[in-house]
C-alpha cells in the first residue's frame, strides 16, 4: 500500500507522462531501499511467496506490489513500453505476477481429471488457432460471462495480444487460469476480433460447463452479438 500512496504523492496533482515517470522512479527508489534488489529470480520468489512457494502463501510484499500494479492500470496509456526496461519495480511487478498466476495455474491443474485436462489442452488450442487465423485484427478480446438471474452478464475482459508468444507472461497464464475456473463454474466466452475503429468484426463463442466445452450455435452468436452491442 506504502508504494502506491508514493506514487499519488509524487505526482503533485500533475497527471502528464513526465509527473507518471518521476512517481515511477521515486517508488522504484523506494523499493530497491526498503524491499529488495530482486537481483534473480529466486530474489523474487522469496520475498513474495515465501521459501516454500506455495500459491496460498504469498507475502505482504507481494500484496503491495500487486494494490501497485493494479493502480498502475489507471496510467497505462503514460506508461510506454520502454519504461519496463528502464525501472526495475515494473520488471519486478511483472516477474512476481507471472509467478503467481504459474503457481495458480500449477495449483488449479492438479485439481483437474485426465478428461478434463485434455478438454481444456483443446480450448487452449482452438483459441490459439482463432488468434492465428484472425491476426490480421490489431484488437483481440476475450470476454467472460456467467449467468445470473436467468441471463448472462458480462464478469471481465482481458486482452489475447500476444497470446501466441510467451508460454509463461503473466497474461497468458491468467487467462488460462480464467477458463480453468470457467470449466468449473460454467460460463459464456466470446472471442472478439476487431480494430480501433471496429471492435467487433468476428466473434466466436463457448459454452463451458463440467469440464467440458462447445462452440456456441448461430442463434446465440446473435444474441452474444447483442450482448456485446450493450457493452460498448
Amino acid at each position: 500500500m506504502y508504494l502506491t500512496e508514493l506514487f499519488f504523492n509524487s505526482l503533485h496533482d500533475h497527471y502528464d507522462k513526465a509527473s507518471v515517470e518521476y512517481a515511477i522512479r521515486k517508488c522504484n527508489e523506494e523499493m530497491l531501499k526498503r524491499i529488495g534488489t530482486f537481483d534473480t529470480v529466486q530474489d523474487t520468489v522469496t520475498l513474495c511467496f515465501g521459501k516454500e512457494s506455495k500459491f496460498l502463501e504469498y507475502t505482504p510484499v507481494f500484496q503491495e506490489l500487486m494494490e501497485f500494479r493494479e493502480m498502475l492500470e489507471l496510467f497505462r496509456e503514460l506508461i510506454p513500453y520502454e519504461f519496463s526496461t528502464k525501472f526495475k519495480i515494473l520488471q519486478v511487478i511483472e516477474e512476481s505476477y507471472s509467478i503467481y498466476q504459474y503457481l495458480m495455474n500449477r495449483n488449479l491443474t492438479s485439481e483437474l481429471g485426465e478428461q478434463e485436462r485434455k478438454n481444456l489442452g483443446q480450448l487452449y488450442h482452438k483459441i490459439e488457432e482463432l488468434c492465428r487465423n484472425e491476426e490480421a485484427y490489431p484488437s483481440k478480446k476475450i470476454m467472460f460471462f456467467c449467468e445470473k438471474k436467468e441471463d448472462i452478464v458480462a464478469e471481465n475482459t482481458l486482452s489475447l495480444n500476444g497470446f501466441l508468444t510467451d508460454e509463461f507472461s503473466g497474461q497468458k497464464l491468467y487467462v488460462k487460469n480464467r477458463l480453468m475456473m470457467a470449466m468449473k463454474t460454467g460460463g459464456v466466452v466470446v472471442i472478439v476480433f476487431g480494430t480501433e475503429v471496429v471492435e467487433i468484426q468476428k466473434i466466436y463463442g463457448f459454452i463451458l460447463l463440467h469440464g467440458r466445452w462447445r462452440e456456441c450455435s448461430k442463434v446465440l452468436d446473435l444474441y452474444l452479438m447483442r450482448l456485446l452491442s450493450e457493452e460498448e
